[in-house]
């Protein structure tokens, strides 16, 4: 994404983990210093993103407002229509985000992960019909409209997917305005090998789920944390200690052969949530 004149424009993603006023400020400070997107993560049981997105299209003027969503946890039909409410509360600067869905959000609803393409495929040409501003009568794959109208008007509102196996790159190519990729490991890798000849090693830290104030501030009841710790393989939620002791050990001496390196401190999160497109 980027600036005008400068060849890069910034964007942020915000897992809403904190309390709504700061979510929304945040979102007005980004503008502030320049940022031109703000996307909030749809994650089930957490905030609301569409409340967040209303609030901070009163707050702001210029930012891009829009939510990382996936086509398992609200009916597409209902995303379009929150979507279209905060395009006409900023003024035209809504977008979504779409995700193949991951398993942390989708078990503790008891949702199955299936077919991802076919419900990634129908939820955008869903969407787009809707924003049409008629009366739509379709079959999907796993969707359907009867006479469904969003009475907003007609929206242009672009759909990025997030993609990474080769099925979801080649549907985001052929269907949707944008791809967002993750580059975190990549970047790393070129880093390293730019500074290796002046002695600068390059390395990362990809912390899991913490127990910091901020995510159980962001998951009240224990029921809810309990729910998520049993999805972690370790079964528990890392501490900030851990993930310090990471930082330490790659920036130490015994480190010095590591290079280029991202180190999950996830207790194999990231590995479960990796799954096939």
């Amino acid at each position: 994404m980027t600036a005008a004149g400068a060849g890069i424009e910034l964007g942020l993603q915000i897992v809403p983990t904190m309390p709504p006023g700061e979510a929304v400020e945040t979102i007005r400070a980004a503008e502030e210093l320049g940022y031109s997107y703000a996307m909030v993560a749809d994650e089930g049981l957490m905030l609301d993103p569409y409340a967040l997105l209303g609030a901070a299209a009163g707050a702001t003027t210029a930012i891009r407002l829009g939510s990382v969503t996936n086509g398992y946890t609200r009916h597409p039909a209902a995303t379009a229509a929150a979507l279209a409410t905060v395009d006409q509360m900023s003024g035209g600067r809504a977008f979504v985000t779409l995700v193949a869905g991951g398993t942390m959000v989708l078990r503790p609803m008891g949702i199955e992960r299936a077919e991802p393409l076919a419900v990634m495929a129908d939820a955008i040409e869903m969407m787009r019909l809707l924003w049409g501003g008629e009366p739509v009568t379709w079959q999907g794959r796993r969707f359907r409209l009867e006479e469904a109208r969003i009475e907003t008007g007609p929206h242009r509102i672009p759909v990025f997917v997030a993609a990474r196996g080769p099925g979801m790159l080649k549907l985001a190519g052929a269907r949707a305005d944008g791809v967002v990729l993750m580059v975190k490991s990549d970047l790393g890798d070129a880093l390293a090998l730019a500074e290796a000849p002046h002695g600068v090693r390059v390395n990362a830290v990809a912390p899991g789920l913490i127990a910091t104030e901020a995510l159980l501030s962001g998951m009240p009841g224990e029921d809810l944390q309990a729910a998520v710790q049993r999805h972690i393989p370790g079964g528990r939620f890392g501490r900030p200690e851990e993930i310090a002791a990471a930082i330490l050990f790659a920036a130490s001496d015994e480190a010095s052969y590591l290079n280029g390196a991202v180190l999950p401190v996830d207790a194999a999160l990231g590995a479960r949530e990796a799954g096939p497109d």
